[in-house]
């Protein structure tokens, strides 16, 4: 059997390294994906009740805020966790907002956590079951 040898040239040989070398694939681009979109957050009954004793509509602001923001931070791979209220998240001014705070803490829809200066922490309380105003229609019982 003979043995066939094929003998390029160099310049031959360099041409070839550069056809491969323009065949390599770009790096891959950072594809940015859009931020987090909520289009509705679910809000129990038991909320609805005691947020119509609420005297602020800051309160209501701020609760709305925190249960879009735990939805927003069950989505994570930790799951549950604390929220914490800072002016950024909440739209609220400090002095507003720690009236808010207040209110849905008597209200019993939070358990709060304060660490000195910084930014207050909630934890939303589990509730149990509602007997609520609140009929299947979205009426009130007893109001038009």
């Amino acid at each position: 059997m003979s043995e066939q040898t094929l003998t390029i040239s160099q310049e031959e040989a360099e041409e070839a390294m550069m056809r491969r070398a323009h065949r390599r694939r770009a790096p891959r681009r950072i594809v940015e994906r859009p931020g987090f979109q909520l289009s509705y957050v679910t809000v129990p009954l038991t909320w609805c009740d005691r947020l119509w004793k609420a005297r602020s509509p800051n309160t209501v602001n701020l609760a709305l805020a925190i249960l879009i923001e735990a939805f927003r931070v069950s989505q994570t791979p930790r799951g549950k966790g604390e929220i914490v209220l800072s002016a950024r998240m909440t739209g609220l001014s400090s002095s507003n907002r720690h009236r808010a705070i207040q209110e849905l803490e008597k209200l019993g829809l939070i358990r709060l956590r304060k660490q000195g200066r910084h930014a207050p922490r909630v934890e939303l309380k589990r509730l149990g079951p509602s007997v609520s105003k609140w009929t299947a229609t979205g009426r009130l019982d007893g109001r038009t």
